[in-house]
């Protein structure tokens, strides 16, 4: 779930010839491929994150193109904070309400659930035999 978190970025990459660029590229993101836990590969951005000049010209576009993406991508942190911590209230919120119904349930068709196993001893034998009847009570 991290992989939003996950930013890679090449600096001074303008000094690499267009070859030696597309070499180091491509064996960075294949060689990531085999450490990183994420089904996709994270966003590679590339350039020369500096004020001077690129040195090289034939990738000069691309570099703008990454430099632009990227710092467009870090304005949207926040934002996506907000929305992740957001999401996982729902489903947070959504997990504590079916526990609650669930265990209205347990309550209505088996009011004996939780004190008498507790005087007992007994609980946890118990909570298995409902957990494995789970389906009967749905």
């Amino acid at each position: 779930n991290n992989q939003r978190n996950f930013r890679l970025i090449l600096n001074k990459a303008d000094t690499l010839t267009t070859d030696e660029f597309i070499r180091v590229r491509s064996a960075l993101m294949w060689n990531l491929r085999s450490v990183l836990p994420f089904p996709e590969q994270p966003r590679c951005y590339a350039g020369s994150f500096w004020d001077s000049q690129h040195h090289t010209t034939a990738l000069h576009d691309v570099f703008e193109k990454d430099e632009t993406a990227l710092f467009q991508d870090l304005a949207q942190v926040p934002r996506n904070a907000t929305i992740r911590k957001l999401n996982e209230f729902i489903q947070r919120a959504n997990r504590v309400k079916a526990h609650c119904l669930l265990m209205t349930k347990l309550r209505m068709d088996k009011p004996w659930v939780g004190l008498w196993d507790r005087l007992r001893g007994t609980s946890d034998k118990r909570k298995q035999e409902l957990l494995d009847n789970l389906d009967d009570l749905c």
